[in-house]
C-alpha cells in the first residue's frame, strides 16, 4: 500500500506541547470584560442599571450583577479577603449578622428595600478590596462610604423614582474596578 510506505518513511517530528502559564491577571481579563458605554457600566456586555428613558430588561441587569459578584469574589481571593459571607449560585446572597440578603434587582417597588440592603453588603465588600494593603500604592478615585450609601459623594441606592442614581453609581464602581485591573497588569499579586 502506497500510503503506508510513505508514512513508514516519513521522519517523525517530535512535538513539544506549548507551555501555557495562565496567570490570574490574564484569567480575569478573559472572564470579566469591564466597559463603559455612554451612561452605562457594562460587564461582559451586560448593562448594570437602567434609565427612565432606556428600557433595560431586568434579567440583563440581574445577570450583570451576577458577573459583578463573581468578579468581587475573584478579587477577594486575590487580595486574601474573607468572602465567606457571599454566596453566588443561582442567587446572590450576602450574609450579615441581621440575616441573609439577596441581591435581586427589583421588579416591584416592594423589592427595592431588600435590594438596597444587599447592595450595601456588596459595596462594603468592594470597599474592603479598595482599602486593602495591596492597593496602598493606588486607591481608586471613587470612594465608597457605606454609612452614607454613597460612592464619590452620590447615593448608590436604587430608586424607582430616579434609577439613574444607581446606574451612575455602578458606572463609578466599574471605573474603580478598571483602575484595579490596570494596576494588576503592572504589579502581580
Amino acid at each position: 500500500n502506497w500510503t503506508s510506505w510513505i508514512i513508514d518513511r516519513t521522519p517523525k517530528i517530535e512535538q513539544n506541547p506549548i507551555q501555557r502559564n495562565i496567570t490570574p491577571r490574564f484569567a480575569q481579563f478573559s472572564a470579566f470584560r469591564l466597559t463603559i458605554d455612554g451612561m452605562f457600566a457594562k460587564i461582559n456586555g451586560l448593562r448594570i442599571g437602567k434609565l427612565k428613558t432606556v428600557v433595560v430588561p431586568t434579567s440583563e441587569v440581574q445577570n450583570a450583577l451576577y458577573f459583578l459578584c463573581q468578579f468581587l469574589l475573584y478579587q477577594m481571593r486575590i487580595f486574601k479577603i474573607d468572602s465567606s459571607n457571599i454566596k453566588v449560585s443561582s442567587n446572590i446572597i450576602f450574609s450579615a449578622p441581621n440575616g441573609d440578603h439577596e441581591l435581586k434587582f427589583p421588579e416591584k417597588r416592594a423589592e427595592v428595600k431588600g435590594f438596597n440592603i444587599a447592595l450595601d453588603r456588596m459595596m462594603i465588600s468592594f470597599d474592603k478590596i479598595f482599602n486593602s494593603d495591596e492597593l496602598a500604592k493606588m486607591r481608586p478615585s471613587n470612594l465608597i462610604d457605606s454609612e452614607k450609601h454613597s460612592i464619590s459623594g452620590k447615593s448608590y441606592h436604587y430608586s424607582e423614582s430616579d434609577p439613574s442614581l444607581f446606574t451612575r453609581a455602578m458606572r463609578k464602581l466599574i471605573v474603580n474596578l478598571k483602575t484595579i485591573q490596570s494596576f494588576q497588569t503592572v504589579y502581580s499579586f
